[in-house]
């Protein structure tokens, strides 16, 4: 399957793979992506390549989303300090491209949203968006 878009946008992102996601419900009967790919934990049967055009205009947080949809840093709990080597970011930018991330509707979990992750460590359990605005996930502060 390849989604296109004309620009980055964070809206058009996020629609993209929940159309995505609708169409596959139809072929298959899943009721989303997770079903389809299989709980964080297990290998995931999907995975995704994005590419760019232009690509020395990409912001760096897009480039962290290049890296997610390749599961590069997901399915595992992470330090800070972790997800910056596997991004090539600076550690000190990690948190915020996390709340991004959540703000497009990737699952990113932390203490604060499932206590028995470690207070210094973050999970992003799938390399798509997996959160819906009734999401209970995404009132929970990061």
């Amino acid at each position: 399957m390849k989604l296109c878009a004309k620009q980055l946008d964070t809206r058009v992102f996020t629609s993209l793979w929940k159309a995505f996601e609708e169409k596959l419900n139809e072929a298959t009967g899943k009721a989303d992506l997770v079903q389809l790919s299989g709980y964080y934990q297990y290998n995931a049967r999907i995975s995704g390549i994005m590419n760019f055009y232009g690509e020395e205009k990409v912001d760096l947080f897009w480039r962290v989303v290049q890296c997610v949809t390749r599961c590069i840093a997901t399915s595992a709990q992470l330090k800070a300090k972790e997800f910056a080597e596997c991004w090539c970011v600076n550690e000190e930018d990690v948190v915020s491209y996390l709340k991004s991330l959540r703000a497009i509707g990737y699952e990113v979990r932390s203490h604060n949203t499932n206590p028995q992750i470690p207070l210094d460590e973050y999970l992003i359990p799938y390399a798509f968006p997996t959160l819906n605005p009734k999401s209970v996930q995404l009132r929970k502060v990061l």
